[in-house]
């Protein structure tokens, strides 16, 4: 009803806005010599909303009223400034006038329902919607069963709000409005099953809806069956090849199926439209990595890390790449600028410390490494990751005070139960070593082998060997 600024109008009877605001206060005044057209006080009514001046347009909707008492729509533009300036019960009463004069109004009963919802009246909302329904057909109850969707959605009421979806697609399959929430609530709720039953209708009927087919991809995609998005995803780009999500989701099915080259061409056509984006950046840093190429992965992180660079991760996989090319100086630049963002990035903490250690500074490197086992006290890797760099450098005696503490944090762990044997053969302490591998190996055999990395020596003693086989024969 608002909105459209049609009081700027080179055709209106006495020219300009100003000419009918001057009516407008002769009328006020009691002078009567020129009346306002019901249409000019619309025009008039809509000024004053459109200016956020709600009681010059409440005036002008009583004085109308006056002139016009049978015009439905003064009735209606006054209901809806009043829900605006959020005086409810003003509003209903103006739209109970209008409903005299109206029969069955959508309009009405949309705003009625708005302003319903305004005072928490989400019951009684509901309630008129449901029970409107039956009397409008085609558009107008669409237009009930989205602004239900909407209460619904207010209420926390999500599953419903997918079936209402849900029921305005299958009366009209080309309404993107629906289209596009019910994509958003398929993955919010997981019900990807319902999703693919009602898309696969729509494509059926309508096989050139690309939103459909998208949907139905992200539906598949959803349940990891990656072939089938993958099919779904390209049948929307063949209908409209500018579909840039389309172009970001098949790529992630792709990376799935660990299809790297197809996901970079898929990333690419993304760039091509014009959309940067770090996501998709990142994207291609990862394929380039898995593929072994560092310095185009790099040259993407980079390229993402400009677009975010409060992204801490950008910068650590940056250093993690150096890490594999042995680039320790520029592994460690990197990781401790992830630290600078967020000086508790675990990762990165674990990053510097293994590059000091590279770097052959082992006080440094190791101090890093066990700060990083206090930021997640509870949590196995960094403890792991550092009493290997201990046991790898024979500090046993320094790894035995380690694992005690780790001991106290994370209880009997079998990984830390291994390697505590590892660490009591180190330091000599063989009858008490084969102890503690025989009370792991009653627990689980099967990481036996963990050992044999740490210390391949053990995998010439006879005693280890034998031992480790009575257990992996049960």
């Amino acid at each position: 009803m608002f909105g459209e600024n049609y009081w700027d109008n080179d055709d209106m009877s006495d020219g300009s806005i100003e000419n009918l605001m001057l009516l407008f206060h002769k009328i006020k005044a009691g002078d009567h010599t020129r009346l306002l057209t019901e249409e000019e006080f619309e025009i008039l009514i809509d000024f004053f909303y459109q200016e956020d001046d709600g009681i010059s347009a409440i005036e002008a909707c009583e004085l109308a009223e006056q002139f016009y008492p049978y015009s439905s729509n003064i009735f209606i533009l006054k209901a809806e400034i009043l829900f605006h300036m959020q005086k409810f019960g003003q509003a209903l009463l103006a739209l109970d006038k209008y409903d005299q004069l109206e029969f069955q109004s959508i309009d009405s009963i949309i705003l009625r329902s708005d302003i319903l919802k305004a005072k928490e009246q989400y019951n009684e909302a509901i309630g008129l919607l449901k029970f409107k329904l039956d009397l409008f057909e085609g558009k107008d109850r669409i237009n009930l069963l989205l602004e239900l969707s909407e209460i619904y959605d207010e209420i926390e009421d999500y599953k419903k709000v997918f079936y209402v979806l849900e029921e305005i697609l299958f009366l009209d399959y080309k309404n993107e409005d629906a289209l596009h929430k019910i994509s958003f609530w398929t993955s919010f709720l997981e019900l990807y099953d319902e999703s693919i039953k009602i898309h696969q209708y729509i494509v059926n009927e309508d096989p050139y809806n690309s939103i459909a087919w998208f949907n139905l991809g992200t539906a598949f995609q959803g349940k990891r069956q990656y072939l089938e998005a993958i099919d779904a995803y390209e049948f929307c780009l063949v209908i409209d090849d500018k579909f840039e999500f389309a172009y970001r989701n098949i790529a992630d099915a792709y990376i799935r199926l660990k299809q790297y080259k197809k996901a970079i061409n898929s990333l690419k056509k993304h760039i091509d439209l014009g959309v940067e984006e770090d996501v998709v950046f990142e994207a291609l840093g990862l394929c380039y990595e898995k593929l072994g190429n560092f310095e185009s992965a790099r040259q993407y992180y980079l390229l993402a890390s400009h677009l975010d660079p409060e992204d801490e991760n950008l910068y650590y996989k940056i250093g993690s790449l150096y890490a594999k090319e042995g680039k320790w100086d520029a592994a460690l630049k990197h990781y401790e600028h992830a630290l600078v963002i967020n000086n508790k990035h675990l990762k990165s903490l674990q990053g510097v410390g293994i590059a000091l250690l590279e770097m052959e500074d082992f006080e440094t490197g190791f101090a890093f490494l066990k700060k990083a086992t206090s930021i997640k006290v509870k949590n196995i890797t960094p403890w792991i990751l550092y009493l290997k760099r201990l046991i790898q450098l024979e500090l046993y005696e320094t790894a035995q005070e380690a694992i005690e503490e780790a001991f106290y944090y994370l209880g009997e762990n079998i990984d830390l139960m291994y390697l505590n044997a590892v660490i009591h053969f180190g330091l000599g302490n063989t009858k008490e070593a084969m102890l503690l591998l025989e009370n792991a190996l009653s627990l689980d055999a099967k990481k036996s082998k963990s050992i044999f990395a740490l210390m391949p020596e053990l995998s010439k003693r006879n005693s280890v060997i034998n031992l480790i086989g009575k257990y992996k024969k049960h």
